[in-house]
């Protein structure tokens, strides 16, 4: 599996344009092989 990174710039036109998102963090070990946090949206 592969988790697609978000800029900060990114993130915040996508959360300013749709307000029922909001951001979240997926831990660190939450995947195998994913060894860090990986900011997202949901």
């Amino acid at each position: 599996m592969r988790l697609l990174k978000y800029t900060d710039g990114e993130l915040s036109g996508l959360l300013a344009a749709n307000s029922f998102y909001h951001k979240s963090v997926i831990p660190a070990g939450t995947y195998a092989g994913q060894t860090e946090d990986v900011d997202s949206f949901g």
